[in-house]
Parts: C-alpha cells; structure tokens; sequence
C-alpha cells in the first residue's frame, strides 16, 4: 500500500470534514467543528501517515468503521501543549496588575477573588497562577479568598490535573525556589503541595456549549482561542465579557487577542497580553447561552429523493408519522422492556403491571428487581443467556401468579444490534418481550392408543422439571460468577483509594497530634507567663501601697509633673499647701490660679527638664509660712527622663530662728 508522503499535502471538502465532526460529536458529545479546518486537516493528515493510506477515501472509510480510531483523532484534536509559566515575564506582570487592584487602587474592596482558566488542559496554567497569587499575597500583606476554577473538554487531562503529580521536567520551566516551596518530590515526579491544590476546582466543561463560571476576577485563557475559527472566538469573547466583573482582568496568550474593534475590552498591557473589561455591554448575541446543553442527537440522513425525506422537512408531516408510529406500537406490540445486561431499565414500552410487583416504598428500576418473584429467575437466566450466544431467546411457559389465578408467558429475548461507539454498559442491551399465553384447554381428547402409559408420563415430566431446574440453575451460577468478576476486578481500585484515604487520615491525625502537642507546650509557656505577670502585677501593687502609706506617713508634699509640666500624681499634703482641687491630674501647672513665686516653679521645672540640674529654693506661700521647694529630673527604668518631682518641705520654724 502506498503512504502520503511528508512534503504531500491534503484536501477535504466541508462535507468530508462535516461527516468526521458529527461521528466524533455521536462519539464524544462534544462538537469539534469550531475548530479552525486546519488544524483538523494536519491533525488528520498525521493520522494518515500513521496508518499508511495513500488517500483520503481510504482513511475515512476507516474512520468511519473503527471507534478506536476515533478516540484516537479526538483526542489528537484536543492539543493539550501546556507548562508551568509559559511565559514567566507576562505572570510576573500580571501579578503587578493583580496587585494594583488591591493594594493601590481598591484597598477597600472585598477580599474575595475568583479565578476561571477554560482550556486548563492537565492543570499547569492553573497551579501556576494559585502560585503567582500566593506569592502577591505573602508579598504584599494581603489576605485574598482565592477560587480558582479550572475546565476542560477532556476527562483524563482533569483526571491528571487533580492528582497534581508531574515529572521532572516541570524544573525547566519552574525556579528551583518554587520547586521547594509549592511542590514535594515523590520519586522522579513532582507533586503539587496540598494548600495549592485545594485552591484550585477542577471540572470537565466544553465552554463553548455548557454554562460559564461566573462572577469573574480574574480570566486566563492560554492559547484555545488561536484554535477556534472566527466565528467561535467571537463567542468566547462576548461570554467572558459577560462572566467578568466590572473591574475583570482577562490574560490571554502570546498569540491571541482580545478583538479587533476593541469594544469589550481594552489593553492594560499589550505585551503580555493583559486586557481590562469595558463596561460597555457587547452586541447582543445568541450564540450562547448560559442554559444548561441538552444534547438530541438524530442518525445522519443522506440527501436524497425519498419521500421520507420530504417529510421530515415539514415538521406538521413530521409530527403525524410520530402519531401513526406511536399508535402502531401501541396496538399491535406486546409489552417489552429494554434493559442492560444488569437488569437496569432503560426503556419500557406498553403495560407491564401484571409482570411487576412492587414490594416496598423504594423506587426499583431494575427489571430483575421489579419482576414477579416466580418470573425473576427466568429474567436473568435470559439474559444471561442472550449474552453469551448473542442471539434471540425463547423462554416458553413460565407460570406466574396473577391476582391469585396462574397465568403462563412466553418471555422472548434479543439483543439490540449496535455499534461499537456506544460506551460501557450500554453495549450491552436486550429487549423483553412478554407474550402473553392464552389458558389451556381444561380436557383434551386423544386417541386411545397414543396415551402413554401413567408411569413414563410422571417420569417424563420428572426429568423435563429437573433438567429445567439445572438449566436455570446453572444461568443463576454463571450470572453469580460473572457478578464477582466484575466485584474481584474492582476491588483493587477500591483497596487503592481506601488505602489512600487511610493515609490521609493518619497523615491528618499526625498533625492533629503534634498541633495538640505544640498547643500544649504554648499553653504551658502561657501559664508560665501568667503567673510571672501576676507576680509583678502584684509586687506593682503592693508597691503603690507602700509608696502610699509612706507619702501619708511622713506628709511629704510631692507633686509629680510629666515633660508637658501636667500633673500625673499629687500626695494629699501637696494638695492641701497649693489649693488644688480634685480633677488637677491632667492640668498643666501653670493653669492654676496660684501665687506668683509658685507661678515661678514653672519656669524651674522647666529648665530642670532641659538642664537635667537639680533645683532648691525658699518660697513663701503664706505670709510667714515658708517651704523649700526641692525640684529633681524624674528618670524612669531607661535612663530618660518623663518630667520632674517637686517637694515641698515646711522651713517656717527654721526661718523664724534663723531670723
């Protein structure tokens, strides 16, 4: 067979490429054909060169039969070329821009901060800017609720994203700063650290179809929308539009832009991509919707003159056919069911409550669970064996009880033909038909000589009942067999997440008890402290008592003054010679009404607070009465000064000797 060649370009029409988009869209449940055409195209062309076709009929023709080969193109079609900061400058400045948000121009804005990446792919671009953020918050001094959601198309790029494990080439792109901080070795991998894991939400989502995130802060969509044609990118930029707040900040990639007109958003920095929501509305458009997707998918008719296809374009002719075929059924067919090779009801057709039985309040749909008890065993021996021969089954008058009278019916099983695309146990549909067995006739006439004799009757039937009974046993074995087949192939999935959440648990108990541990040493450091304070709470207080008593004891006037000369503290005696009244702690000395050789102190105190001289002078307050006034620097533990102490010691008796 001869292969494309390298160098060979291809060329598919837009109905070639129309009939691979909707095998895919029946396939997968998400349409592809918002892709630009060549990036299929190359994606096919490689395809080619794998399977070496020489032409593009021969590949389709393939396509069409092999559902592997469509899985395999699908997921060649979702690019997932992603790393930890693919441009290390633009997060950098993003994080300027973010912080500008928040430090400088809206200090007062909520803290919470909601993130959205569509096209997350296995989970780089988000952990990387749970990391950027987390970093501005450390930097900065802000505390930021952070949620940060990430979708994709494809499941198993999710499934990767949420286990958080990469390998070793992640230190090319990621400093070896980050490395030790955000990530823990396991072996050759790397796995993200819990904290940032659990910021980030993780969903599978087609954003072109399903509905949007919303309330938007920050939206970072790397390189999808260089994928899509016009059309779609359009449609992405209006719904971000929508789903930003009005201060939203959008990152895009290198090669992408945010529109041509400019309408919706506009550049912070177009360099690296970063665009601030306008808040002027976009044009109305319908393309999408923020209503859930609801998917009817119809098998693909061909053009042509049939007049059934004539019909079908007129939906009043449409909807008559539906009428006739509905009643066709209903008249003529007898009641079916189809189910999965479990027994789970998929669809029921005509009244089936004489089969049925409803034994508790609980809802059954399950076939095997809602039968008859004298039908079940038939039931699942049919089914089981339909799924062994793949052919149609007749299980012919099994007797069931029927508002107290017995009743016969035939049950008839076949398998649905279908195609390989249908995904797990939908491979497997049967159809059960019940037929109904009108009663037998109570006698019967027979010729005398062909009567078998009474003996080889009973044995007859004797051997009909036991090898009735093995048949259904043995279809009860093989679907017992079967059942612990698919519980033995489980278990190990199980016993790997069980074995998953025991070390979770004791991981989360080992911190449990060394909190408990390190609260406790702190609670002890605490009471330590306690009884220190109260101690010198208490030796405090007892030292003002004793400065009390001793200032009562001894009448000394003393007046305590602060840098400002406002009195902090006064003795009774103090109080009494210069006539203050009770409110004079807080007042400034000079305040007071008072004689002018007191007014005199003032200057005193003050140049004993800027000389740090001691000062000694006779006054006389009264006529007669003298003191000695006594003014020193008041210094505290620290060796400064915080005002000054004047005493006030009666010399009267000295004066008057002296004289």
């Amino acid at each position: 067979m001869t292969s494309i060649e390298d160098n060979q370009s291809i060329t598919l029409s837009s109905s070639e490429l129309d009939d691979i988009h909707g095998l895919l869209r029946n396939d997968t449940g998400h349409d592809l054909s918002h892709y630009k055409p060549a990036t299929a195209i190359r994606r096919i062309q490689q395809r080619m060169k794998v399977h070496r076709f020489a032409n593009v009929t021969e590949y389709l023709d393939y396509f069409r039969m092999t559902w592997h080969e469509r899985q395999i193109l699908y997921k060649e079609l979702l690019i997932g070329v992603t790393q930890f900061f693919r441009d290390p400058e633009a997060f950098e400045r993003l994080k300027e821009v973010v912080a500008l948000r928040f430090v400088g121009e809206a200090p007062a804005r909520a803290q919470s901060f909601r993130v959205w990446v569509p096209g997350c792919s296995t989970g780089e671009e988000a952990y990387s800017l749970a990391i950027v953020l987390l970093e501005l918050m450390a930097e900065n001094g802000i505390n930021l609720d952070i949620k940060i959601f990430a979708s994709d198309v494809n499941a198993a790029a999710i499934q990767q994203a949420r286990d958080g494990l990469y390998d070793a080439s992640l230190a090319e792109s990621v400093s070896p700063e980050r490395l030790l901080r955000f990530f823990s070795r396991q072996g050759e991998m790397f796995r993200i650290r819990r904290d940032v894991r659990e910021m980030v939400i993780f969903a599978v989502q087609d954003v072109l179809c399903d509905v949007p995130f919303s309330k938007i802060d920050l939206l970072s969509c790397h390189n999808l929308l260089i994928y899509l044609n016009a059309t779609s990118q359009q449609k992405l930029l209006s719904m971000f539009h929508y789903v930003l707040k009005a201060e939203g900040i959008l990152f895009l990639g290198s090669s992408e832009s945010a529109g041509e007109d400019g309408k919706m958003f506009q550049a912070r920095d177009k360099r690296y991509k970063i665009f601030d929501r306008k808040q002027e509305p976009p044009a109305a458009d319908a393309s999408w919707s923020s209503l859930p997707r609801i998917s009817v998918r119809l098998p693909s008719v061909r053009a042509g003159t049939s007049w059934m296809a004539d019909v079908m374009r007129n939906s009043h002719k449409g909807e008559l056919i539906g009428q006739i075929e509905r009643q066709l059924l209903d008249g003529f067919t007898p009641p079916s069911a189809i189910v999965t090779r479990a027994g789970e009801v998929v669809y029921i057709h005509g009244s089936m409550g004489r089969y049925l039985e409803t034994v508790s309040s609980k809802v059954e749909l399950n076939l095997l669970a809602m039968a008859h008890s004298s039908l079940r065993t038939e039931i699942l021996a049919g089914i089981q064996q339909v799924l062994v021969t793949n052919q149609r089954v007749v299980r012919g008058q099994v007797v069931y009880d029927y508002r107290g009278t017995e009743a016969s019916v035939d049950l008839v099983f076949f398998p649905i033909a279908r195609p390989d695309r249908l995904p797990g146990s939908w491979q497997d549909l049967i159809i059960v038909v019940f037929l109904e067995r009108q009663p037998a006739p109570l006698f019967t006439v027979t010729e005398i000589g062909d009567a078998p004799s009474e003996s080889s009757q009973g044995a007859l039937s004797t051997i009909q009942e036991v090898t009735h009974e093995l048949e259904l046993t043995r279809a009860y074995l093989h679907h017992a067999v079967s059942q612990l087949e698919t519980v033995n192939r489980d278990l190990p999935a199980i016993n790997e997440d069980l074995q998953s959440n025991i070390e979770e648990l004791q991981t989360t108990n080992e911190e449990l008890e060394a909190s408990m541990a390190e609260l406790k040493a702190v609670n002890e450091q605490l009471e330590k402290h306690f009884m220190l304070l109260k101690s010198k709470t208490s030796a405090q207080a007892r030292a003002q008592d004793d400065l009390k008593n001793l200032t009562m004891g001894l009448e000394i006037a003393a007046l305590f003054l602060d840098n400002e000369l406002q009195i902090k503290r006064l003795t009774p005696f103090a109080q009494e010679i210069l006539m203050l009244d009770d409110d004079a702690i807080g007042r400034s000395i000079a305040s007071f009404d008072l004689s002018h050789c007191l007014r005199m102190l003032a200057d005193d105190i003050q140049r004993v607070i800027d000389t740090l001289v001691r000062s000694r002078r006779d006054i006389e307050i009264e006529f007669g009465r003298w003191f000695r006034v006594v003014i020193t620097p008041y210094r505290i533990s620290d060796h400064t000064i915080d005002g000054a102490l004047l005493t006030l010691t009666d010399v009267t008796w000295q004066k008057q000797r002296g004289d």
